[in-house]
């Protein structure tokens, strides 16, 4: 009989005042291991070295920042250098430092998007070639960039929905994007910010019928940019271009949109989580009206088995395993949280991929085999920690 593998000293990066640490701290608690060790970002933004927490027999948990804003201040000083040879709005480290708590941050997403490249870079260095982090640093920059993951994964062999590109390699705009469209014969789109989450900088423009109408979470007021919780529409063209000429100059991803399966009259999709390669927690997001299906916009999670039967176990088979072939394409990494439609052309159901979110394990009450997502990393970290040493 071989001996028992060994438990990892986990150790996370995070938010250690978020939910996301207190749900990992009491699974681990649940299952009799001791808690984390924790190492904040502003911390590590800070330039709090790791070394005291990077024992040999450490996994460190590679957590989201966090909505705070402490830590937003200190990534976008973090991406001040960098923006400064990058188009768009920028602040000072000064100016970032002192930004306003009045939700206008989603102006300088690229920078803060720098600043968190920075970071990780940072966080590379220090767990040099023994320390092991899941994600791995370069994963959590690949998934937090919607152009670069979309083409990670088109290039996997992996189905997602067809990218449009401005035509002659010209930077986007509006009117670029119309003429895109109609090159195409496509009359609806989805313009993604790069580096958005949380459907924060999506915006999905309808130019059928009589009117063209732009439903997005961006809203504009005084010459500010805000994430709105409740989607907008806008049907004047001067509003439109406003918006898209925002999305486009801090950089901005655009997708065929395509129409999505749906249960009891509406659409939805899917959040897989898959560790260590299985599919295990699966969350059906329901819309509620709107192109958008996160469930912090007013959205509901859908009854899972009713979604499943409206799709067949064939189509479900086929999601599932789309899910685990994505999340193969990250082998360096335990967990991601892969969304998922059925593209409905006609009756005939096409697992699609949207995104693959480096920190999507955030399902509070889900369960797979009696465990919540935080348990089943934990339970699943030992034998991949053990398999990564050797």
């Amino acid at each position: 009989m071989s001996p028992p593998t060994a438990l990892p000293r986990i150790a996370l990066l995070g938010d250690p005042d978020d939910r996301r640490a207190h749900m990992l701290q009491s699974a681990l608690a649940r299952l009799g291991r001791p808690p984390a060790a924790l190492l904040s970002w502003a911390e590590l933004l800070q330039g709090r070295p790791l070394a005291s927490i990077l024992t040999p027999d450490t996994l460190l948990r590679v957590d989201s920042p966090g909505p705070g804003l402490d830590v937003h201040r200190l990534l976008l000083a973090r991406g001040a250098a960098a923006m400064a040879r990058e188009p768009g709005e920028r602040l000072s480290g000064l100016q970032a430092a002192a930004l306003p708590d009045d939700g206008s941050g989603l102006r300088f997403a690229r920078q803060r998007h720098l600043g968190l490249l920075d970071a990780l870079r940072d966080l590379e260095d220090q767990l040099g070639p023994h320390a092991i982090a899941t994600p791995t640093p370069a994963d959590v920059a690949l998934m937090c960039d919607k152009a670069l993951c979309h083409a990670h994964l088109d290039a996997a062999g992996l189905q997602v929905a067809p990218a449009l590109r401005p035509e002659g390699g010209a930077p986007w705009t509006a009117e670029g994007l119309r003429s895109a469209m109609d090159a195409r014969n496509i009359s609806r789109s989805f313009i993604k910010l790069k580096h958005g989450s949380s459907a924060a900088g999506v915006a999905a423009l309808d130019r059928g019928q009589d009117q063209e109408a732009l439903v997005t979470t961006v809203a504009m007021s005084g010459g500010e940019v805000f994430s709105a919780l409740r989607l907008r529409r806008y049907t004047e063209r001067r509003q439109i271009d406003a918006v898209l000429g925002w999305l486009f100059g801090e950089g901005a991803h655009v997708e065929r949109w395509m129409p999505k399966a749906r249960v009891e009259g509406r659409e939805f999709d899917l959040r897989v989580v898959v560790m260590a390669g299985r599919a295990r927690h699966v969350v059906a997001r329901v819309s509620g009206g709107g192109p958008m299906t996160n469930l912090h916009l007013g959205n509901a999670r859908g009854d899972l088995e009713a979604a499943r039967s409206a799709i067949g176990e064939a189509a479900w088979a086929e999601s599932l395993a789309l899910a685990e072939r994505a999340a193969g394409a990250f082998p360096e990494t335990l967990c991601v949280g892969i969304d998922l439609m059925q593209v409905d052309e006609g009756g005939a159901l096409t697992p699609t991929l949207i995104e693959v979110n480096a920190f999507g394990d955030l399902l509070p009450g889900v369960t797979w085999r009696g465990m919540d997502t935080y348990e089943a990393w934990a339970a699943a970290s030992t034998g991949w920690f053990a398999a990564r040493r050797g």
